[in-house]
């Protein structure tokens, strides 16, 4: 009787529980204001702020002075360099999105089908090992790949004694395909990983009920594992397509947007606009458009590839 006494009277009483509750939810809030902190000043913040600008005349050196509210917007409309550039947006974004998806997950099947651990370990690791590559080093090595004069490209039609018709990343009706052609075969050592967990995530039995029900091999695939990958594919296309709107890094190495206006991009136009022209406000107008087709289109992704663990949540 007296056990019981005492640890009744140990316990602590509602109104201290709750005041425990509060105090450690207190706590953790005032360990999160920090990284709230900076997650608004480095991302909120210039989201925000290139909002505000896109309806003035900044020109990035001085403060803002006068609204000139949807002026902005309405030159980016009759700019006959942005509507060249979404042209080539959408060609890259849409090849983005495909040598993002497509290889990278023939080479994780390829992988996970292996029976040995050691060799999918080797695998992995060989495919992962280029990413330590700088970027600009490999678009680099592809800028002499497409030298039209000493190049890779030019030599093999010359040793086989073919002429070669274009100059590649100088021909203004074909640079944009060269341009996407670069990382050639396309394989994503982050992209294979991403894939590879999801099909080792895949319950093992799922996959022997399959096979006791005679889908194998590409069969098995296409009803089993495909469909338990939309979350995977749906991840890497929204990467995809953020990469194919935002990026600009090959053309501002290789060709400057060039031959012409062959290669431009919004965002290279946006970056040339801003800091070649200090037209911050008009380079503002162009990101804003920009985010807002990152919106829609991830919004779109998001709703329209559910994988089937998402409808059972449902």
């Amino acid at each position: 009787m007296q056990k019981q006494t005492a640890a009744a009277t140990s316990m602590p009483q509602p109104s201290t529980r709750r005041v425990l509750f509060w105090r450690n939810t207190f706590t953790a809030w005032l360990f999160l204001v920090p990284t709230f902190v900076l997650l608004f000043l480095f991302s909120y913040f210039p989201a925000v702020s290139a909002l505000y600008h896109s309806l003035t005349n900044w020109t990035g050196l001085y403060p803002a002075e006068n609204f000139v509210l949807l002026e902005n917007f309405e030159e980016l409309i009759s700019d006959r360099t942005v509507r060249a550039s979404m042209n080539n947006m959408a060609i890259v974004m849409v090849w983005s999105l495909f040598s993002s998806v497509i290889p990278a997950l023939l080479v994780a099947v390829m992988i996970d089908s292996l029976r040995s651990d050691r060799a999918q370990y080797w695998y992995r690791l060989l495919f992962v090992a280029p990413i330590v590559v700088p970027l600009v080093v490999t678009l680099n090595v592809w800028s002499f790949i497409y030298d039209p004069d000493i190049g890779l490209v030019k030599t093999i039609f010359d040793a086989n004694g073919w002429e070669l018709q274009t100059r590649m990343l100088g021909d203004p009706k074909y640079a944009i395909f060269f341009l996407v052609a670069i990382g050639f075969p396309w394989v994503s050592g982050v992209n294979v990983l991403i894939f590879l967990a999801g099909l080792q995530a895949i319950d093992q039995e799922i996959r022997d009920s399959a096979q006791l029900d005679g889908a194998t091999g590409f069969r098995r695939f296409l009803y089993i594992d495909l469909p338990l990958l939309l979350g995977q594919i749906k991840l890497i296309g929204i990467l995809a397509v953020i990469n194919g709107i935002q990026g600009f890094h090959a053309q501002f190495i290789l060709t400057r947007g060039g031959p012409g206006y062959a290669t431009m991009v919004p965002g290279m136009w946006m970056y040339i606009q801003g800091y070649n022209y200090y037209r911050m406000g008009y380079s503002s107008a162009i990101g804003s458009v920009m985010f807002i087709l990152i919106l829609m289109l991830s919004m779109f992704i998001l709703q329209r590839f559910r994988s089937p663990a998402e409808y059972v949540a449902e």
